[in-house]
């Protein structure tokens, strides 16, 4: 009888070890913090993973978008990646962000944050896990109607 417990255990043990995840990312949601090494954003652009769907969904710096991703090992590609129309004076940075995240084909991971790497292993984009952030409560709210987002940030001194 103990013999068949101990069995038992350790095939459910072993069973848990082994599941095996198609996306190391998970479903997770990230921030910009650098854009082919700026950090010179009006708003942050984000980046939300669905590990279901393999969508990618967030914030250009402008405009919401949509898409598709794909990872194989360490490499990872983005497709379909559809945007809002909104106009966007005075910031580049929904320029720079769907121009690099077209170049993407590989990540790794440094130091908790994300990289985004082109074909020859430079850094195009760094993301931290948006939950991080110490200090610091955050909020989001989203409208897909009319393109508006808005942020409020909560600390432990401010609101911000």
């Amino acid at each position: 009888m103990i013999s068949k417990i101990f069995v038992l255990s350790i095939l459910v043990l072993n069973s848990c070890g082994s599941q095996k995840h198609n996306n190391p990312l998970k479903t997770s949601a990230w921030e910009v913090i650098s854009i082919q090494g700026k950090s010179d954003f009006l708003k942050t652009p984000t980046m939300l993973f669905s590990e279901k769907n393999h969508r990618v969904d967030g914030s250009s710096g402008c405009n919401n978008y949509s898409g598709e991703f794909t990872i194989n090992g360490k490499n990872i590609s983005f497709s379909r990646i559809k945007s809002t129309m909104m106009a966007c004076f005075d910031d580049d940075t929904e320029h720079r962000f769907l121009s690099a995240i077209g170049n993407v084909t590989s990540y790794r991971f440094e130091d908790d944050k994300l990289q985004l790497l082109d074909k020859r292993k430079n850094v195009v984009m760094v993301l931290q896990d948006s939950k991080t952030q110490k200090g610091v409560e955050r909020i989001v709210y989203q409208a897909n109607s009319r393109g508006f987002y808005e942020e409020i940030l909560l600390s432990k001194d401010q609101i911000v």
